[in-house]
């Protein structure tokens, strides 16, 4: 199943509606599978860094193709050296996520961040990318097949 927008907002919603919960405030970003930006939101509270951290978590998993718990897998001199190539910060981080189809071929990086609000962590960033991967994973489940 592609990603549409529909779906993208519904993710940001959700990853939304996961922070509320947690007591904080998050940017998400989700980006296409090449790493540009597909759909953002950022919420009332959020510091302007998590701006750029949440498109730099997405921008990351879209580009290695990795989640946050393989992305510590990765030696800190490639990190930096594929940083520096792409003229992009990578976060290896473990709240980033990737989007996989049913042929388990990334999509889309999604990345939330809280940075600067009330009681953000990387952890609670990682609630609020889960809640939006949760999102696209019941559309697929649900999708009619063509």
């Amino acid at each position: 199943m592609t990603l549409t927008n529909e779906i993208a907002q519904q993710m940001i919603c959700a990853s939304q509606e996961k922070a509320r919960e947690l007591r904080t405030a998050v940017s998400t970003a989700i980006v296409d599978a090449e790493g540009r930006l597909f759909a953002f939101g950022r919420m009332y509270g959020t510091h302007w860094l998590s701006i750029d951290t949440a498109q730099a978590k997405a921008f990351t998993g879209a580009l290695l193709r990795q989640d946050g718990p393989e992305l510590r897998q990765f030696p800190p001199a490639m990190i930096t050296a594929l940083s520096t190539m792409s003229a992009r910060a990578l976060l290896p981080m473990g709240s980033v996520t990737v989007l996989r189809d049913k042929d388990d071929r990334v999509i889309a990086g999604v990345g939330c961040s809280g940075i600067g609000s009330t009681g953000a962590t990387d952890e609670l960033d990682g609630e609020c990318a889960q809640a939006a991967r949760a999102v696209y994973e019941k559309a697929t489940r649900d999708a009619v097949p063509a």
